[in-house]
């Protein structure tokens, strides 16, 4: 993979960070000098950093934004060790809170009656729509 970038760059060193973890090998492109940066306006017409160039077969495929180069990276080659122990394979969940059955009583306690308006018809006049008007 080649990286145009600086490294100077958060988003450019986060993005060699995670390839690194992975055992990628990336060919940093500086793009502080004429030639790099010319180089970079051969593959995106943003011409933002970082962009990466993955040059597997069947071509060249570039990426820009560090989280979608990551997420790619990510997609290639697995999670290896930036995986948690236990960690779930998609997204991270956060715990349902526990309710009280009262809790959730009082807050449901409308519906059914709601319902049983609506079936029997006995709706608040505002609700009514009268034919023509």
């Amino acid at each position: 993979m080649r990286l145009y970038g600086t490294t100077t760059s958060p988003f450019v060193r986060r993005v060699r960070v995670v390839a690194l973890e992975l055992g990628v090998p990336v060919e940093l492109v500086s793009t502080a000098t004429p030639q790099g940066d010319a180089e970079l306006r051969r593959y995106t017409p943003l011409w933002k950093i970082p962009t990466a160039v993955f040059t597997e077969a069947p071509g060249e495929r570039v990426i820009w934004d560090s989280h979608a180069i990551i997420a790619s990276l990510i997609q290639r080659h697995g999670y290896g060790p930036l995986r948690p122990d236990g960690a779930l394979d998609c997204h991270h969940r956060r715990p349902e809170p526990a309710q009280s059955p009262e809790s959730t009583g009082t807050r449901n306690r409308g519906a059914p009656r709601g319902l049983r308006r609506i079936r029997s018809r006995k709706l608040p006049r505002f609700l009514i729509r009268r034919a023509g008007g």
